[in-house]
């Protein structure tokens, strides 16, 4: 093989290991509209609760929502270890933007405030309360 076609093969190659090695980021993207819209049908759900045990049940819905959003991150930080090292990709921080907004752009911050206020001192409210820190810790540490 002459030398011109020996490095257009290596370069090709290398093409080749570049494009089958970037991050697809639409199962984050994904991910990010499923938890927008379990946000939307867990908001619905806030008119109907009238009692403590609803209250948890709420809060433990959005807990889930994080978790299930937390465990997308890992999956894909396993995947491409690549995007876990130094700064976050902009292609990765700006589906953690939209997240963002989306958890301050629904009632369920205000409500679940308002609910822990109104039942303070439950203990079944303040353990739900802390198992949500805890999924969005998550969440925001990816």
């Amino acid at each position: 093989m002459s030398r011109p076609a020996c490095i257009s093969t290596l370069v090709l190659l290398l093409l080749c290991a570049v494009a089958v090695a970037a991050p697809d980021y639409s199962g984050l993207q994904t991910a990010a509209k499923d938890y927008a819209g379990e946000l939307a049908r867990i908001e619905g759900e806030t008119s109907a609760v009238a009692d403590a045990p609803g209250v948890v049940k709420i809060i433990d819905e959005w807990t889930a929502a994080n978790d299930v959003l937390a465990d997308k991150f890992e999956a894909f930080g396993r995947k491409y270890p690549e995007t876990t090292q130094g700064g976050m990709p902009p292609e990765m921080q700006l589906i953690k933007d939209k997240i963002e907004r989306l958890r301050f752009h629904t009632a369920l911050p205000v409500y679940t405030a308002k609910m822990a206020k109104l039942y303070d001192g439950d203990q079944e409210i303040d353990a739900a309360m802390a198992r949500m820190r805890t999924s969005k810790e998550r969440v925001d540490s990816k």
